[in-house]
């Protein structure tokens, strides 16, 4: 998992790639709700242990505001739909029971689509009828979110399945721009970044791929020290998991990148000699072909 991006009941987790199975995806789709679930009953119980003790009013003032917030978010979060860890929950089901990803991911998609619509409905509602417009519009706010999240769920996974299994080889760009690491960072900036316009370059030594320099590593040096600090340097080191190897498939590449957060890795064959460079542009090119290439072969037929 990368990150989390959080709103107003919780947060949806960017997963790198899809579980293997569905009992993975059942046991990380209750691991939220079971913090959730701890944390309320920890906080109601030390709240019913101290009672009305005197003098320490906020204490049990904020245990209280955390057991409720825990509980509304543990049933919210374990509502069926997509994105919410209800909706893994239901997807891991299905898909256990059925065998079949693709079908299990579509099924929690609309369940989460749907669940976004009734929320709308009960937003407009409490805005034209309820004493509190803004709840209501909180509410809309937060289906429409929701029903976003849920169509790029199952849009993600469709995406995955077209790119399974298409080689890094077919889509990465042969002749990659390379530097040296005896340039420094000034020349790297006129000769290079300036020139090509690229966000990162494979460093090769001796016929060697060596490392990788990147706009990042290289404002991580002062300014004033560009004329005398050299690539070789700044240098971010190739290992496997800021690599790829022609064999490798887009998906993978794409998770690496979203891992190493580079928008650019070098391709690396068998031998250690660098064959090449993908990037997302690459990948985004391959796709909008396959997109303009299936739309032809609709409107011909």
């Amino acid at each position: 998992m990368k990150r989390i991006v959080l709103f107003l009941f919780g947060g949806v987790a960017e997963i790198l790639s899809e579980p293997p199975d569905p009992k993975t995806e059942l046991k990380v789709a209750l691991a939220g709700p079971a913090a959730s679930a701890l944390i309320a009953a920890g906080c109601w119980t030390a709240v019913a242990l101290m009672g009305s003790a005197p003098g320490r009013p906020g204490l049990q003032l904020a245990l209280v505001y955390l057991a409720v917030a825990n509980t509304v978010l543990l049933g919210f979060n374990l509502l069926p739909g997509m994105p919410l860890d209800g909706g893994r929950v239901l997807r891991a089901l299905v898909w256990r029971a059925t065998g079949d990803l693709h079908r299990a991911t579509r099924i929690a998609s609309i369940a989460g689509q749907a669940l976004a619509g009734l929320m709308v409905l009960v937003g407009v509602a409490v805005a034209l009828l309820g004493s509190n417009t803004w709840t209501g519009l909180w509410i809309i706010l937060i289906a429409l979110f929701l029903r976003q999240a849920a169509e790029a769920s199952y849009r993600q996974l469709l995406m995955r399945e077209a790119l399974q299994g298409v080689r890094i080889a077919s889509v990465m760009t042969p002749d990659a721009v390379t530097v040296p690491p005896d340039i420094t960072l000034s020349e790297l900036i006129e000769g290079y970044v300036l020139r090509y316009h690229f966000t990162s370059y494979p460093v090769v030594s001796e016929g060697r791929p060596i490392g990788l320099i990147t706009i990042k590593s290289v404002k991580r040096v002062r300014r004033e020290k560009w004329d005398t600090t050299l690539v070789g340097e700044a240098t971010i080191p190739i290992t496997s998991g800021t690599s790829l190897s022609p064999d490798d498939d887009i998906p993978t590449a794409l998770s690496k990148m979203s891992a190493t957060e580079q928008s650019r890795l070098p391709v690396i064959d068998a031998s250690g000699r660098l064959v090449g460079i993908v990037s997302r542009r690459d990948v985004t090119a391959y796709l909008q072909i396959r997109s303009d290439l299936s739309s032809d072969s609709a409107g011909s037929s």
